[in-house]
């Protein structure tokens, strides 16, 4: 069964390298391992190019796309190329020689399922918000116990692209991920289709190191621009998929979560600190979700 590994990269060229080191050394060899250069600004493109191995195919983003742009133009790339399987990672994200072999026997003992995933480590932990169940209305999330991870394997509703395998066939009947969303919820939004398809099958053996710096849990947690992509995809994700009362549940949630949490927080001065940064991003991202529902590609 022919395989392809899609990576993208931004700025991180010493986890690149690692990265591409343990795609290269997988026991059942990839036929091709597609880099996107999100246009990097570091010594990325300069390594990249120096590559001499034939599998390693290079594209080189004149923006950076983010995420999402990054993931679309890889798979696009891989599919193209008529691999059966595609294995979709970040550059952090470091594979066991294993990971493919193990997965691939999955796919090849049940051929009905369109999609696997292996485990999350970071630091030796299994980092469970990597696989989870999706509960509706509203298209919450919840964690799936890690006592599934004991299992030889399990079912979820979304996996991140972190270590995600779809075979090519999905490309075919869903298309590719939302390019327009930059950062977050783009695999989220990308599983509500292939679950369309079948069941997304987890393989607990199959694991990766996420190499990711875990601090101590804050609270209340301060926004980033992130928060901005990640509320407004949300918004356009549910729009897209659920129903009426998807939507009523999800925007009460936020109402709750975000616009009242801030607002109170701003008028305590919440650890002697102002919060107008964290309304500023929640507003923006609400009224920009109606503009963004109605664009097209």
């Amino acid at each position: 069964m022919n395989y392809s590994i899609i990576i993208v990269t931004y700025n991180r060229c010493d986890l690149l390298k690692e990265c591409i080191s343990c795609a290269l050394n997988q026991t059942v060899p990839a036929n091709h391992i597609i880099v996107v250069n999100n246009a990097s600004t570091d010594a990325t493109k300069a390594y990249l190019d120096s590559v001499g191995d034939a599998r390693v195919i290079v594209e080189h983003m004149e923006e950076n796309t983010g995420g999402a742009g990054g993931f679309y133009k890889g798979m696009q790339t891989a599919h193209l190329l008529g691999d059966d399987m595609h294995i979709i990672i970040d550059d952090d994200a470091m594979l066991s020689p294993d990971f493919a072999e193990l997965l691939i026997g999955k796919a090849q003992e049940f051929p009905q399922i369109m999609a696997f995933a292996g485990s999350v480590l970071t630091d030796g932990r299994i980092v469970t918000e990597h696989r989870q169940i999706l509960k509706r209305p509203g298209y919450r999330m919840k964690k799936i116990e890690a006592a599934q991870y004991e299992k030889d394997i399990f079912y979820c509703d979304t996996a991140s692209f972190c270590g995600l395998m779809i075979r090519d066939k999905v490309i075919e009947l869903v298309g590719l991920p939302e390019k327009k969303y930059f950062i977050w919820y783009d695999d989220t939004e990308y599983c509500i289709r292939i679950r369309k398809l079948s069941n997304i099958m987890v393989v607990p053996k199959a694991r990766l190191n996420h190499k990711v710096l875990v601090g101590a849990a804050e609270w209340p947690r301060r926004y980033t621009w992130k928060d901005y992509y990640g509320i407004r995809n949300r918004i356009h994700m549910v729009r897209k998929h659920g129903n009426l009362a998807d939507y009523i549940v999800l925007r009460i949630w936020l109402v709750i979560n975000s616009g009242i949490r801030n607002r109170i927080f701003n008028i305590l001065k919440f650890h002697n600190q102002d919060w107008k940064n964290e309304m500023d991003i929640y507003k923006r991202a609400v009224k920009d979700s109606a503009r963004f529902i109605k664009q097209k590609d």
